[in-house]
């Protein structure tokens, strides 16, 4: 980067800093509650989703479709995954992924 470029920049990250509406929506690390053979039971934390609530946090799972063959990556259609969300006064929450149809492969393919 240029010695000129960097204060042109100055203002953008000053910005960026101070506004605290610069701050964007976290995910954490999935974590699973269930086994294979059991129905899905798995946690996604949320981060920095303050002054929200869980009904302006917008979650859509998508299906991960194998180019060459058209088919899913999964046994276990997006469709078929219930999702619920929470989000308390802090900004901190959960998406939480259930399903009534047991996992019968080791792995899920699915888009957040």
């Amino acid at each position: 980067m240029s010695k000129t470029a960097l204060p042109m920049l100055l203002p953008l990250w000053l910005a960026v800093v101070v506004s605290p509406n610069a701050m964007a929506l976290g995910l954490g690390e999935a974590e699973l509650d269930s086994f294979l053979g059991k129905p899905l039971n798995a946690r996604i934390p949320v981060f920095s989703a303050d002054n929200l609530d869980a009904e302006q946090l917008n979650v859509r799972l998508l299906n991960v479709v194998d180019a060459a063959s058209d088919s899913t990556l999964s046994n276990l259609e997006s469709s078929k995954i219930v999702i619920r969300k929470e989000i308390d006064a802090s900004g901190r929450g959960v998406i939480y992924l259930q399903s009534q149809v047991p996992l019968n492969e080791p792995f899920l393919n699915f888009i957040l």
